[in-house]
């Protein structure tokens, strides 16, 4: 039997999992038993989630081939990977007699390999009336180019 575990990490795009702890239990005294390949995994999806990690660990030594191997059950979670946006703008306007603003987003920094993501911005002045005003700004992510996928990030 193995115990071992597989731990989390930050989304990187790639399915490499890391795991750890790994011992043998079950081994006869005296046998020459250890397990080969006891530190890698796979997760089952590269996108943010808890997901199953499948290893593909091995018995070596001289008493190896006494026994039969049957590999962990595991899973782990992959977290969303910080993203940081440049700084945005807020167009002046003709007063209109509303406070929405028209708001552009900054480039997108930090993300993984080629993958691109999409931000739609809106933007309320602080007061509807002629002057210079604060604008108010929220940004969301949307799916983007090359997998970008904004639930991969935050």
């Amino acid at each position: 039997m193995i115990n071992a575990s597989a731990s989390s990490k930050v989304y990187d795009g790639l399915l490499t999992a890391t795991v750890g702890n790994a011992s043998l239990s079950g081994v006869e005294a005296g046998d020459t038993v250890l397990l080969q390949n006891s530190t890698k995994g796979t997760f089952a999806s590269k996108n943010v989630g808890t997901w199953s990690v499948t290893t593909s660990m091995g018995l070596v030594g001289a008493d190896a081939s006494k026994y039969s191997l049957t590999q962990p059950t595991l899973s782990a979670t992959i977290t969303a990977k910080g993203v940081t946006m440049g700084a945005g703008s807020a167009a002046g306007k003709v007063y209109d007699g509303n406070t929405t603003a028209v708001v552009t987003a900054g480039g997108l920094s930090g993300l993984v390999g080629s993958e691109g993501l999409g931000v739609t911005a809106a933007g309320t002045f602080a007061d509807k009336n002629v002057g210079t005003r604060n604008v108010a700004a929220t940004y969301t992510l949307a799916n983007g180019s090359n997998g970008g996928l904004a639930s991969n990030y935050n």
